[in-house]
């Protein structure tokens, strides 16, 4: 299993003269624990693995004081090696299950920047917002307890890379593709042209594969859709024991109500999140918190409407929003539906088939470029853009279509409205550049994108 990406940021942040210690972010499952060991295992001599969720003695280490120096002899000892600045890596994984060692990288960055350390924690998300709660009257750059001791997130004391689920590219990767996938980040347009059905087939594989590295790996192994479906049932079945586990348990029925209610919430024709739809009654003072559980977890995906596709989009964003999940697999067995009805194309498909693909595209653009996203739409919803981005000095909408078929009455208006320089639509047509006339004389520049390379071609518009 290969992630080059990440491997590459990883020796970008080992040689970086401004190295700080790094974390890896990121839901449960999407590999960070094993993508931080591959990288240590090839890249230093001496790896120091401590996982803070299983052993008592090792938190002990770090609540005792923030005297780096003192946990690094104490690390020495516990762990019966040398530590030596030029050959070791501290690797502290699950690190939000003691707060005392996250807030020790604070003091690593300050008074040992000569050590290379990394961490990760699948729920370090939901310690982020416990802390900007807890600290929300502070100036300070940390919580503090009693004594005056910190106790919060380092903040501006440490470098993060974000993990998210296998990508398409690294999918197809995976799978032997290499070539294949090499085409697509090259944007080889009239080769994806002449391959289109192939590539059209490996993608509905990953709509039901989708990319936790496990379910990756299973199909990889077996071929067995079911045997994918069975992984993705264990990693929901995890998910719903860490908000039993983790969540306020005022909050746990709600969340897992949320949570449960994402594939029909983007299956409706308007994809805004509807908390009528969580509840029959359910008002936003009563699910936003559960929600913003979900978002801090990494279990999902906030875009928000931007009312005016104006610069800056966040300073027109308002209070509707489309959700989005994790990973597109995890989303498809959440839905029920049966893995042949997305392969086949099957009619009773059709509607949801259009939730799969706009997943597919915001679980990509997350992964594999820097695009903030919001979506456009009339105040009633009628008209709706499913994307909007900036890139320099311009907005651009992006349409998502799941097949071959891209009318789009939604796009029209949006030109009228707005006439914008240039406009994208992702779909299973080929890629094409044409010139839209406007009723003002102008023209625009409409951009048909494969969705195998939409992320690639965004980039490097």
């Amino acid at each position: 299993m290969k992630r080059d990406f990440y491997i590459k940021k990883l020796e970008d942040w080992k040689s970086s003269a401004q190295r700080k210690p790094l974390i890896l972010e990121g839901a449960r499952q999407v590999g960070k624990t094993w993508l931080m060991k591959e990288f240590a295992k090839s890249h230093y001599g001496n790896v120091v693995y401590a996982q803070f969720d299983k052993n008592r003695l090792l938190r002990s280490v770090f609540e005792r004081d923030c005297d780096v120096n003192r946990i690094v002899r104490d690390l020495a000892v516990l762990f019966r090696t040398r530590i030596d600045p030029e050959n070791t890596v501290l690797l502290f994984d699950e690190i939000q299950a003691c707060k005392s060692a996250l807030t020790s990288l604070k003091y690593f960055c300050e008074d040992r920047p000569d050590l290379h350390v990394i961490a990760a924690g699948s729920l370090l998300g939901l310690t982020y917002r416990d802390d900007a709660i807890e600290g929300s009257d502070s100036d300070s750059d940390s919580d503090s307890d009693s004594d005056g001791e910190s106790t919060g997130f380092p903040v501006g004391k440490v470098n993060t890379i974000p993990v998210h689920p296998f990508t398409f590219n690294e999918f197809l990767t995976a799978l032997g593709e290499e070539r294949l996938a090499e085409e697509i980040r090259n944007r080889n347009w009239s080769l994806l042209a002449d391959l289109s059905e192939a590539v059209a087939e490996k993608l509905r594989h990953y709509y039901v594969v989708g990319g936790m590295p496990e379910a990756v790996s299973r199909y990889v192994s077996t071929r067995n859709f079911l045997d994918v479906r069975a992984v993705h049932r264990e990693i929901l079945g995890g998910y719903m024991r860490d908000i039993s586990k983790h969540a306020p348990k005022s909050d746990v029925r709600k969340i897992e109500m949320c949570w449960k209610s994402v594939p029909a919430q983007l299956a409706k024709e308007n994809k805004k999140f509807m908390f009528s739809a969580v509840k029959k009654g359910g008002r936003s003072s009563e699910f936003r918190d559960p929600l913003a559980w979900l978002e801090a977890a990494g279990l999902v995906r906030l875009v928000h409407r931007a009312s005016v596709p104006r610069l800056p989009l966040s300073s027109y964003a308002d209070s509707a929003f489309k959700v989005y999940a994790l990973d597109v697999g995890l989303l498809a067995t959440l839905s029920g539906l049966d893995p042949g009805v997305v392969l086949d194309g099957s009619r009773v498909f059709r509607e949801f088939k259009g939730a799969l693909t706009e997943q597919y595209v915001c679980q990509q653009l997350a992964a594999e470029t820097d695009l903030e996203l919001f979506y456009w739409s009339t105040d009633d919803s009628r008209t709706e853009i499913d994307f909007v981005f900036q890139k320099g000095m311009e907005v651009h909408p992006l349409e998502v279509k799941s097949e071959g078929n891209v009318h789009s009455q939604s796009l029209k208006s949006y030109e009228k409205r707005f006439s914008p320089q240039t406009v994208y639509r992702g779909s299973m047509l080929p890629y094409k550049e044409q010139d839209i006339p406007l009723e003002n004389g102008r023209t625009c520049k409409l951009v048909n994108i494969p969705l195998c390379a939409v992320s690639f071609a965004l980039n490097g518009s």
